[in-house]
């Protein structure tokens, strides 16, 4: 989730920017969870089927995330896990649709979502 963000209107203009420290506790992924679900997986979008990568011509680099279809926020602590199980490689917009909801939408959800716009 990310910080809310401070904007202070004067007389039509809009000011942010503001510099603030921020405490906070965040769960370290595995890169090697990632690499291996995007191993098994490769980097299309399983909702949408976009590839970001070949869409937008030039792109130097792959751009896609990894969802946690087992939420970490719902473990204690660390876990064991299998990331070709339990992860999928989505885009970013999915994957944003995915988390506008507690609990979050499943991908077969968000799937069908974006087949019945098509």
């Amino acid at each position: 989730m990310e910080p809310e963000v401070q904007v202070a209107s004067l007389k039509g203009r809009y000011v942010e920017g503001r510099l603030v420290d921020v405490l906070m506790q965040r769960r370290e992924r595995s890169d090697a969870a990632r690499t291996a679900c995007l191993a098994a997986y490769g980097f299309s979008c399983i909702v949408c089927q976009v590839n970001l990568k070949s869409r937008y011509a030039g792109l130097p680099v792959e751009v896609i995330h990894v969802h946690h279809e087992e939420a970490l926020s719902d473990s204690e602590g660390e876990r064991e896990f299998d990331p070709v199980a339990t992860m999928k490689p989505v885009c970013p917009n999915c994957h944003a649709v995915i988390h506008t909801r507690t609990p979050p939408y499943s991908i077969e959800e968000v799937r069908r979502m974006v087949s019945s716009y098509t």
